[in-house]
């Protein structure tokens, strides 16, 4: 119950963010998609059906917040999902770089499932000026933002909130 919790208020905090406060940050192509990192830590850290629920609800919300036809969002979040679940055997996130290294991979996954959900829908992309430069920029910047977010996110997720609800003190005998 504390994570569900822990990840809704994350789920309020990412729409907040990204569809009041800061939606252009950094700019208008290079984007702050903080669903993305729960994607990562939903693929790391939970059983598959729990993960596949929560996609298909973040990415739901996403189409629901995003400019680009619908479904875009829910079909990456979908297959970075499973492209995660899939190679996690082989992750190893105990240094900085490698946290840095495979968010790098993931963005460039879901992007480039984005640019192909794109062009099967018949959205006319420069396919040469995506893949060579805003493909790596934005990948760049969501690794960037991934060495400080996903470790926050887990720790949030993960951290006994119940702790800070005990009674201090002398124990009741």
């Amino acid at each position: 119950m504390q994570r569900f919790i822990a990840i809704t208020i994350w789920i309020l905090f990412a729409v907040i963010i990204q569809s009041v406060l800061i939606p252009d940050f950094p700019s208008v192509r290079i984007w702050s998609d903080l669903f993305f990192y729960l994607i990562i830590i939903l693929g790391l850290r939970f059983r598959f059906a729990t993960g596949l629920i929560m996609v298909v609800v973040l990415g739901y919300i996403a189409d629901a917040m995003s400019a680009a036809p619908y479904g875009v969002s829910t079909v990456s979040y979908l297959a970075t999902l499973i492209f995660i679940r899939h190679v996690r055997a082989n992750i190893f996130l105990e240094s900085r770089l490698a946290l840095f290294l495979w968010v790098f991979a993931f963005s460039v996954f879901r992007q480039v499932v984005q640019l192909i959900t794109l062009s099967v829908i018949g959205r006319t992309i420069d396919i040469h000026l995506a893949m060579m430069v805003w493909l790596p920029v934005q990948a760049l910047w969501d690794a960037t933002l991934g060495l400080i977010l996903i470790p926050l996110l887990e720790k949030m997720i993960f951290y006994d909130w119940m702790r800070l609800f005990l009674r201090r003190g002398l124990r009741d005998h």
